[in-house]
This record gives C-alpha cells, structure tokens and sequence, in this order.
C-alpha cells in the first residue's frame, strides 16, 4: 500500500476522518491500529518485530528514567541498544556477514568450513527497520541523556513508533518532536491544510512523472555501465539522471508524509532542502536526507567526541561516522565504500579549510553573490561539489565493487582512451526533459537563497497547476518502489 496508489488515498481518507472526528483517545488507537496494518501490508510476519521493538523501549525507557545510579542507567540502555541494534543486525545484515565468513575461510583455503556459512537465510529485510530502530534508539538515548520523560501512555508510544506517514522511509522524526502533539488535538490552520495538499502534489509529482520515468533509463544505463559497455558521456548523463531520480524518489515520499502530517495538525522536520546547490561534502549533509543527518551527529559523530578532541580525531570520526551511515543504507560493501567515499570528502574539506584559513559556514550561504566574480566561484563550487556527489552514485547503485570500478574507469579514465561519445549519450533527449524539473526547481532555490526573491501565494497556485496537469498527460512508467522501502 504505496502512497501512490488509490487504496492509500481510501486508506487515508478513513484514518483522516478518525484522526479529525473522533474523540481523541479513541482517535489515536483507531489510527495506531490502521498504522499497524498499514505496515502489514507488506508482510505481516514481520508485524512482531516492530511490536516488540515498541513493547521493549517502552518498558526500558521507564526503568533508565527510574534507575539510580549511572550503572544502572547504562544496564537498562543496554538492553534497548541490543534488542534494536539486534534486530537490525539479524534482519538486515545477517547474509553479509555470513557470506563475508564464508569469503574469507574459503581465501584461507578452509573450503568445507566455509560452506557451513552457506546464506540461505529464510527471510527478506524488513520494510522500514532502519527507519523506526532509529527512532526507538533515539527514545531510549535522550531519557538517559536527561532530554526527554519516558512516555506515560503505551498507546502514545506506539503511535509514534508507527506513525503510518513516516514509518517505511522516514523522515526519521525523533520522540521529543512528535511525542508532545499527541497530547492535544492538533487542529490543522488552513494555512497547514494548504501546506499539505501542496507537498503531497509535489511527492506524487515527482515520484509519478520525474523518478518513475528516469527510473528505466536509469537501470539500464547502470546495467551497461556496470559492465563497461557504454560511452562515458552516457555514463555521466546517467548520473545525473540517477542523481534526480533519487531526490524525486526519495524527497518526494519524504513530502507527501510531511503533507500528509500537516494534514493532519502534525509537524515534521524538513528532509531536503535543493541539495544540489550544495557546494562542499558537509553542505551536502546539511540539506540531503536531513534527519539521518542529523541523528548521526548527535548519537554518533558527537559522542566519538566530534571535533572536541583535536583535528585528526575529527577527521577520523567524520570517517567513520559516514562509513557507518553507508552501511545503515545497505548490507554490502558498495553501502560501505559509499559511505567511506563521503566521510573522506568531508575530511578532505576540513583540512582544505584549515589549511586555507576559511570559515565553515554552519549555514548555507543565502546572501547575493557580490559580483560576477564572487557568482562564478559559487557556481564552480555548486558544479564541483556534483561531480563529487554524482560520482557516489557509482557506489549506491553498483551491484559489485567490480562493476564500481569498471564505472570509475568510464568516467575518469575511458574519456582520454576512447572519447567521450556525445552524441550517443544524447540519442534519447527525452529523458533531458523528464529530468528539466529538478533542474528548475534548484535554479528557482538558488534564486530565492541568493537575492532574497521571496515566494508569493499565486507562484504555488501556478506550480499546482502545472504539476496537475503533468500528472494527467504525462504518462508514467514502469511503476516502482520508492527507493529507500529496502532501506
């Protein structure tokens, strides 16, 4: 049940209603129930885990508030850390170990060993653990933290666990924020009303007209590249193409479940913000997938001791913090190097501005450019910065480390060996059309963060209107998945 299909519009009528008319109490365990089948949908054998992730946090999150003594704190945080970290391992990371084992025993020439480690694993990934192991992690850290009193209402916890909108690909919205505004009706202002129709018709426009639509020239584009088959200009145009494949994808689901929260009276957090104006690593981290972000500085980078124990600490924990955010992403090490790709290129920025005495700007720079010569060096950065993120995308949809390298080669290597093959790369210009939105929607952010040009109310009545339209004579392609349901 996909936001994009009409049984979650039925679904969500339904759990509007109850959600608006209802008495509140009964409300909230009508829409907790609907959020539990919700994700049964997808299987529900599966239903168990989350329940019992839920049930645990609950109950340890009452004993670590309770518990005296920083001893007996740590005790019962250890038992939330193993159950979610556990389950997660099991669930998600079982066949890469067991085939990383047999790798290694087999290379050692232990053959027959090895194959003791055969992963036959009877199970697929649960849909969405990623997402909610991190929001119940993040629950039982902040009450022992001192940040945050434990829940008093199961069903409160639960719902916030559940949270149908968020729950199979996030954003990942943490117990402090969505908890409160379930104490009290949120009655939506019609202002939040209008907000929400707007992001629900900008995800299912970009995911039904622009990630959809890539989302075939993509694979096949990745498949040839993989095995070294193609022009390098076809390669690079298929990044650029998987780069706005993923954002529609991926920054659309994230829209329509903040449209559908603030339908509702909720508020979540941002999770995108026209990340490809990004000019460094670290700015890229500031507006991409914002709640991952987010959460790994604060319950991971910070408490490796962040940048407060000198700049080769910092390098290093920037390293691993990213190594450890690529294999959240995927069991496998193209995830890993992926990660490890980005925690370097931050590092590497760190010690660029150290070295060259600049300021980081902890912000994104919103002022004008002062002259042309202070715009052509913003644009520079903005393209240097893609070719850097782009080219990661070699790593997140490369089937093997083998496949990763033959693309690296066609990207860096292949141009000086066999040109660059141009005009192959542009035989189908469609897909430059498919693609043109995100292009405007970032030139449009630039214009509005760089000369102040501010928004009016008839500019999303008129982007609405269009948006409308292309949905009805667009037609869309092969129907997918939204990209981060297997994370």
């Amino acid at each position: 049940m996909s936001f994009d299909t009409v049984t979650f519009a039925l679904f969500f009528a339904l759990a509007f209603a109850a959600w608006r008319w209802l008495p509140f109490s009964a409300a909230k365990s009508v829409v907790l129930v609907g959020s539990l089948v919700f994700y049964a949908w997808w299987s529900v054998w599966y239903l168990p885990l989350i329940v019992l992730s839920a049930f645990i946090d609950f109950a340890v999150g009452k004993r670590i508030h309770a518990a005296v003594g920083e001893r007996a704190k740590r005790s019962w945080l250890l038992v939330s850390l193993s159950t979610n970290l556990g389950l997660l391992a099991t669930f998600k990371y079982a066949t890469f170990f067991l085939d990383n084992v047999s790798a290694l025993l087999t290379w050692l020439g232990l053959g027959g060993l090895a194959a003791s480690f055969s992963s036959t694993v009877p199970w697929v990934v649960p849909v969405g653990i990623s997402f909610y192991t991190f929001q119940t992690l993040s629950y039982s850290l902040d009450i022992y933290r001192g940040r945050l009193a434990p829940a008093t209402s199961f069903r409160d916890f639960g719902l916030f666990v559940a949270f149908f909108p968020q729950l199979v690909a996030g954003p990942i919205v943490r117990a402090q924020e969505l908890l409160p505004q379930f104490e009290r009706r949120q009655t939506p202002t019609p202002w939040r009303v209008q907000h929400g129709l707007y992001m629900v018709l900008w995800g299912l426009f970009a995911k039904m007209v622009i990630a959809d639509n890539l989302g075939p020239e993509v694979d096949r584009i990745f498949k040839l590249g993989a095995a070294g088959t193609i022009p390098p200009a076809t390669m690079w145009l298929g990044l650029v193409y998987s780069g706005c494949q993923v954002f529609a994808d991926f920054g659309g689901y994230s829209a329509i479940a903040i449209g559908l929260a603030s339908l509702m009276g909720l508020r979540f957090p941002a999770n995108f913000v026209y990340p490809y104006l990004s000019r460094s690593p670290s700015e890229f981290w500031v507006r991409w997938h914002i709640t991952l972000s987010t959460w790994i500085r604060d319950y991971i980078y910070m408490p490796l001791g962040g940048n407060r124990k000198g700049e080769a600490r910092a390098y290093f924990n920037s390293v691993v913090t990213m190594t450890l955010a690529g294999l959240w992403h995927g069991a496998a090490w193209t995830y890993v190097l992926w990660g490890f790709y980005h925690g370097v290129g931050v590092a590497v920025e760190r010690l660029a501005r150290r070295i060259s005495g600049a300021r980081r700007d902890r912000r994104w720079p919103r002022e004008a450019p002062r002259g042309v010569g202070s715009l052509l060096w913003r644009v520079v950065g903005i393209l240097l910065c893609n070719v850097f993120i782009h080219t990661s995308w070699t790593f997140f949809r490369a089937p093997d480390l083998a496949a990763t390298g033959r693309m690296l080669h066609l990207l860096y290597i292949a141009p000086f060996e066999q040109g660059l093959g141009l005009a192959q790369a542009f035989a189908q210009p469609r897909y430059l059309l498919v693609a043109l939105p995100v292009f405007l929607m970032h030139f449009v952010r630039a214009l509005r963060e760089w000369t102040g040009w501010k928004e009016r109310p008839w500019h999303r009545v008129v982007a609405a209107a269009v948006m409308v339209l292309l949905l009805l004579v667009v037609r869309r392609g092969d129907v997918q998945d939204f990209v981060y349901f297997q994370f």
